[in-house]
């Protein structure tokens, strides 16, 4: 079989991603929907790159792979890389078996044709929450930078919760999450959705058994911060809009392409709306657990003053040193958060050694 580009393919379930990627913010018309809401602790500016033009936060950087449907931008803070809205329309290719990573890897072995993405991660099996729960390793691909010099990493990322949408492409499976991720030992917070669906069908030969991921969205920031800015980082990708001429450039060499998603009914989807939705509609459990994985992502604990409501952080292992000799201290009552006290949870900490006594 012949060798594909890593990045850009032109298959007719997803050359829709560029219209998908004005849906990802809304509409590629103008603002389209609702939206998520009126603009809170960011201040946005027009960015007008000629054929498109967005909201961005004030001051952040704009950078832009691909064109059509592999279209991709990021922005970002230069000041703070923790805070970014970034959309990718294709991704790929990853493996969904290990067994066919094997194969390839036997047949490059035996001298057979280079394989471009060899060293993509398996995601198996082939979901949206797997895809996104796997993307610091398809950003640790040698093609992710080579894509865009600042790819995002989301290191250590762990989800938090994950839903399953309506698909966005036909044969394909969309889903939203919730996840934590760290950069330079800060932890950052973020909401994501993807699309993904199956490329090739494993049949035991080398290239086969990969799937893609489309219409992939992300808005993140400092875990501290992300509950007061989601709301405006989500307004930004909503005001993402393209222009006529460059739509109807792409749909000038890919006619057929776009013509078979028009005849699926595909109309310029809100994947900014779902991702607002998924926060919203985030819960208590979920809550606690971003600050319990938070926690471990720093070697920190939490115990609390039963007496005062009072939270207090201290290094990891602080409290089971504490507790058998609590009698020496003035402050004997600490105990460890109840792993359900949601009010606790969510209240703010003083640094524990500095308030000890």
């Amino acid at each position: 079989m012949g060798r594909r580009n890593f990045w850009s393919r032109r298959i007719a379930t997803v050359a829709g991603c560029l219209l998908l990627a004005a849906g990802c913010g809304g509409g590629g018309g103008g603002r389209g929907g609702s939206g998520p809401g009126p603009v809170g602790s960011l201040q946005l500016e027009r960015f007008d790159a000629g054929f498109f033009s967005i909201d961005k936060p004030r001051g952040w950087t704009v950078v832009t792979a691909g064109r059509c449907s592999d279209f991709a931008f990021l922005i970002r803070n230069p000041q703070d890389p923790l805070w970014q809205i970034f959309y990718f329309g294709t991704v790929g290719p990853v493996y969904m078996s290990q067994a066919q990573k094997s194969i390839d890897e036997a047949y490059v072995r035996a001298g057979g044709f280079a394989i471009p993405w060899l060293d993509a991660p398996v995601v198996d099996p082939l979901t949206p929450e797997n895809y996104i729960a796997g993307w610091p390793q398809i950003a640790a691909m040698a093609a992710a930078d080579a894509f865009m010099a600042d790819f995002p990493h989301l290191q250590d990322l762990t989800l938090v919760a994950s839903a399953s949408q309506a698909a966005m492409l036909p044969g394909a499976a969309t889903g939203n999450a919730r996840g934590l991720f760290t950069l330079d030992g800060a932890v950052g917070e973020g909401m994501f959705l993807a699309t993904v669906k199956p490329w090739w069908p494993y049949d035991g030969s080398p290239g086969c058994g990969n799937a893609y991921g489309n219409i992939i969205c992300g808005v993140t920031a400092p875990k501290a911060a992300f509950a007061g800015a989601v709301a405006s980082l989500i307004e930004s990708l909503n005001s993402f809009t393209i222009t006529q001429a460059y739509v109807t450039g792409c749909l000038t060499q890919q006619q057929q392409i776009w013509g078979a998603i028009a005849a699926a009914g595909r109309t310029l989807s809100e994947a900014s709306d779902i991702i607002f939705e998924g926060w919203q509609q985030r819960t208590h459990t979920q809550d606690i657990m971003a600050e319990q994985r938070t926690d471990a992502f720093r070697d920190v604990e939490r115990v609390y003053d039963p007496a005062t409501g009072t939270v207090y952080e201290f290094p990891q292992g602080w409290f089971e040193q504490y507790d058998p000799q609590r009698g020496q201290y003035e402050m004997s009552g600490l105990q460890l958060l109840p792993p359900d006290a949601y009010d606790l949870w969510m209240r703010s900490t003083l640094d524990g050694l500095g308030h000890f006594h």
